[in-house]
């Protein structure tokens, strides 16, 4: 059930009793949060979903390099599974980091 629908230049929010979806279409942002809590969202920077916790768990999209990657994070927030180019080289990689490293500073 829809409770309310606003639009204002460029952005789009619709929201119901236990979430909503936000639409920007200045930003070019779509951003999803249940009971207040941002979920997902999806920018130029990539698409990120976050746990009932708020913590970041999957991320793809370009790092600051420009490097196409697809992060699996741990439920401490810590880069777990690295699939895409490799920070330091571009190289393409899968790595997986033992719990409670972070692959990304393992490769670093």
């Amino acid at each position: 059930m829809i409770i309310t629908n606003i639009t204002t230049k460029g952005n789009t929010v619709t929201s119901s009793l236990s979430g909503s979806l936000s639409i920007n279409e200045d930003t070019g942002e779509i951003i999803i949060r249940k009971s207040g809590v941002e979920v997902l969202r999806l920018d130029e920077t990539g698409f990120k979903y976050y746990d009932s916790q708020s913590v970041l768990r999957i991320s793809m999209g370009q790092n600051e390099q420009g490097q196409e990657q697809i992060i699996v994070y741990g439920a401490d927030g810590k880069a777990q599974i690295l699939m895409g180019q490799k920070p330091s080289s571009g190289a393409p990689i899968l790595a997986i980091a033992e719990p409670g490293r972070d692959v990304i500073q393992d490769l670093a």
